[in-house]
């Protein structure tokens, strides 16, 4: 193999048909610089549009979480009012059992 490497060059100066015919086989297999460049610039047009719509992910979830904290923090002031709101209603419903047993216990009717 070596040596057809080595001789390759004088044969292909003798015969430039065969340089024709080998430069047509190699196409078949390699890609030419032209070819190489479209494709590294497909690859490089995507990646750009892959950066940008990540970014735009990246925007998007930064949104959704800002409006999750908001969420969280407006569902914990109605989680604290909800809780307010029993205790001042467990209080008023104590002073009722409250009066309800004083008068009972006037006319002399106790409350269960």
């Amino acid at each position: 193999m070596e040596s057809i490497i080595e001789q390759l060059p004088e044969a292909l100066e003798k015969r430039p048909d065969i340089a024709r015919k080998i430069a047509f086989l190699l196409s078949q297999y390699f890609l030419t610089k032209e070819e190489t460049k479209k494709i590294l610039e497909e690859i490089k047009s995507l990646r750009i549009d892959f950066n940008k719509e990540m970014l735009n992910i990246n925007n998007r979830l930064e949104q959704q979480g800002r409006r999750l904290e908001d969420l969280t923090r407006k569902l914990e002031e109605h989680s604290m009012e909800i809780k307010m709101l029993r205790e001042d209603f467990n209080k008023g419903f104590k002073s009722l059992r409250d009066l309800i047993s004083a008068l009972g216990s006037r006319w002399g009717i106790m409350s269960e």
